[in-house]
């Protein structure tokens, strides 16, 4: 059996409870900075890091913010969503052999440690180890050093996750083995730079390289270049200024690179670590200059199993500028040391990077974005199984997103604290997003970090769609559900599970079958709340709905913020949520009405109230004398097939009429009250008005026959109404 389906048998295994799921108090090793009990202060050292933080320092503090705040057992609907018990998740699996190296990537459906067992013999008396002071990922990805070409090698794969449950794969196997007509860097080229210029050809390297500028360039296609588990130092010396005589070509051409590639088509980059040296230059506003792999004009790439590491000013992880059809990146490693960032606008500080597509078929998969200081992947039509994490240094640090037409993202994971963080950007039309998981923990990083001075501060955001200015923007057809969003927040932080915009423009945005909450977790937080609407006042009448369907929001400050200080939205509409309040915080509400305009034309149907939340518990923080919502339940009527059915409130005002279907039914979503607040309204203010319509007079009519009833709607109800 080959080592590929050996890993898919064990993706599908059931793991035996004697063999597989041992439990054991399998501890690793802490740091100086071990969190413990103490996220406050790994928030407050956090918060504090200035741009100049050394990169070994930025790197320290993050990995024990992360340990301190994410992870399953920090939050337990994590559980609900990812089950209970560790084990492999299907499909995540992969292995790569090089000459004398070899690359060993999976998945788990928890947060877990692991490691990998191998030698020569089922013993596999070595280890290839996670780094102890990191945070437990969902993503691991390893590489085996120094093996013997030609000789079969045994391997199993070890996660033990934050409780100490440890699962062990079946034994596997691999053989190193050099490629037939490979050529070896730097043995069979000068350099550095290493010019690969011949095509149909395998590199390897067989040892570490470090060069001043650019390390390696790909000058033909049809190349790979396997990196057998080395480590590419480029940028070791920093570049006179003045080499850079104009804003952008000169950065392309005499930048300092690790893996250039410009016009190639046909390469793969394998099994190894590019890393940032010395060199302390920054790049141009679109990041370009001194990336670890930059890809420019080409098509049919594959790069996995590949580690970047950088940290100079406005810098890049990945870059493909113009890129052809069919890009496929997995199983890489992203690591952000730096803070600095000197334009936040175009293609700004990213992961990785797709900027000018001309093409299209790019696939990002199983990746792990240990930090990234703005924006972590965007622009692949296919965005999957994804782990990123995000430090916020600026505003619109998206960590996601994918491409705008037809772009679908799902099983990704998502972490992150800082200035302004959104967890997943809009696109304009047929975009799917579903089945991921969003952990936000907002905290207070005073003016260390270059604010703007406006709008958001210390800002966390899940889901988003938006237009700008006056509106009109296309949004057609986008679809969210089953994510899990939680956002906790300190130090006067903020919060919007989703900031949706309405507009006549964006037609069929649904948010359904998701989780939201949001909690404050201290006295000077409190702007948060599960969901914001977002639009424009003078578009409250004509404005599309916004769909929320099933879903749930938690909180213990707010759970619906009608409108705030940077987007007025009207017309959301809240189907069958399960709205839930938490603790006993006295500033809390149901809903909060704000932006300072007006917000009206909002639904609630068939929503459940939990734990003290309430469909008429609502205060008007800042707004006008015009804002509503409705409150609204379903009446089926059952009568006869094609009946004319008419239903009237209180008033007389009709509120339906129509014909029952072939089974003589209908359901009509039917006004228990509209709530608004008094004419001579001084905010912030409890007091409310509700404009009740009900009971409600149901008519049936076919032919010669007709039948009222009346029924009270206060809750979803059924009503017969027959001869």
């Amino acid at each position: 059996m080959t080592r590929m389906k050996r890993c898919r048998r064990w993706a599908l295994a059931t793991f035996a409870a004697a063999v597989l799921c041992l439990c054991v108090a399998e501890v690793p090793a802490t740091s100086p900075l071990d969190p413990g009990h103490a996220p406050a202060l790994a928030a407050k050292l956090l918060g504090e890091m200035r741009h100049d933080t050394s990169p070994e320092r930025v790197h320290e503090l993050w990995d024990w913010f992360c340990r301190a705040h994410f992870g399953a057992e920090k939050e337990p609907l994590v559980y609900d969503l990812f089950g209970k018990e560790l084990k492999p998740v299907e499909g995540g699996d992969w292995v790569h052999a090089s000459e004398t190296s070899a690359v060993i990537a999976w998945e788990t459906n928890l947060p877990a440690r692991t490691h990998v067992e191998y030698g020569w013999t089922p013993a596999c008396n070595s280890r290839a180890l996670h780094a102890g002071r990191e945070p437990y990922f969902y993503l691991h990805v390893h590489t085996l050093k120094d093996l013997t070409p030609d000789k079969l090698h045994y391997f199993r794969m070890v996660s033990v996750d934050e409780r100490g449950n440890r699962i062990v794969s079946p034994l596997m196997t691999f053989t190193p083995k050099a490629p037939a007509g490979m050529l070896h860097v730097p043995g069979d080229l000068p350099g550095p730079p290493y010019l690969l210029d011949k095509p149909n050809t395998t590199y390897v390297l067989t040892e570490d390289i470090t060069a001043d500028g650019t390390a390696i360039e790909v000058a033909a296609p049809n190349i790979t270049l396997d990196l057998n588990g080395r480590t590419v130092t480029y940028h070791n010396e920093t570049i006179p200024k003045e080499t850079f005589d104009d804003p952008w070509m000169s950065y392309v051409n005499k930048g300092a690179v690790g893996v250039k590639n410009f016009g190639q088509s046909g390469f793969t980059l394998v099994n190894g670590v590019i890393r940032e040296g010395k060199g302390n230059n920054t790049g141009n506003s679109e990041s370009t200059g001194f990336i670890p792999v930059y890809m420019r004009d080409v098509g049919k790439v594959r790069i996995a199993g590949v580690t970047v590491d950088y940290w100079t000013p406005q810098n890049t992880g990945m870059r493909f500028r113009g890129a052809g059809d069919d890009v496929e990146v997995h199983h890489c490693v992203f690591l952000d040391r730096g803070c600095v960032i000197r334009n936040r606008h175009g293609a700004a500080v990213r992961s990785l990077s797709f900027l000018g597509q001309k093409g299209t078929h790019y696939r990002v998969h199983h990746n792990l974005v240990k930090r990234t200081r703005q924006m972590g992947i965007l622009g692949p039509n296919q965005l999957n199984h994804n782990e990123i994490y995000v430090d916020s240094w600026s505003v619109n640090s998206f960590a996601m997103a994918p491409w705008k037409d037809e772009g679908e993202a799902h099983h990704n994971r998502i972490f992150g604290t800082g200035v302004n963080v959104q967890g997943f950007g809009w696109g304009t039309q047929n975009v799917h997003i579903h089945h991921n998981l969003i952990h936000l923990a907002g905290i207070d990083t005073g003016s260390r970090r270059n604010k703007e001075g406006w709008g958001d501060q210390d800002s966390m955001n899940g889901l988003r769609v938006t237009n700008y200015d006056k509106g009109g923007q296309v949004r057609d057809n986008l679809l969210y559900h089953d994510n899990l969003v939680v956002i906790t927040n300190r130090g006067g932080s903020q919060a919007r599970g989703t900031e949706f915009f309405s507009d006549e423009t964006i037609t069929d945005l649904v948010c359904r079958d998701t989780t939201f909450k949001v909690e404050a977790l201290d006295d000077k937080t409190s702007q948060i709340a599960c969901v914001v609407t977002h639009g424009q006042p003078d578009k409250a009448d004509t404005c599309l709905p916004v769909w929320y369907r099933d879903c749930t929001l938690i909180s213990n400050l707010c759970n619906v913020r009608f409108s705030d200080y940077y987007g007025k939205g009207s017309n959301h509409h809240f189907v069958r949520c399960r709205i839930v309040r938490t603790g006993n915080d006295e500033r809390y509400h149901t809903f909060i009405v704000d932006g300072a305009y007006w917000s009206k034309r909002h639904v609630l149907l068939d929503c459940v109230f939990e734990g003290g939340a309430a469909y008429n518990d609502v205060l008007w923080k800042i707004t006008s004398p015009k804002s509503f919502y409705s409150v609204k339940w379903t009446l089926t009527v059952k009568t006869l097939p094609g009946a004319k059915v008419a239903i009237t409130d209180k008033e007389g005002q009709v509120e339906f009429e129509g014909k029952a279907d072939a089974t003589g039914k209908v359901d009509v979503p039917l006004t228990q009250c509209v709530v608004r607040p008094p004419a001579k309204l001084k905010c912030p203010s409890t007091e409310r008005v509700e404009d009740v319509k009900t009971p409600h007079a149901v008519t049936a009519t076919l032919g010669a026959w007709t039948k009222t009833a009346t029924v009270e709607m206060t809750e979803k109800h059924e009503i017969t109404v027959r001869p």
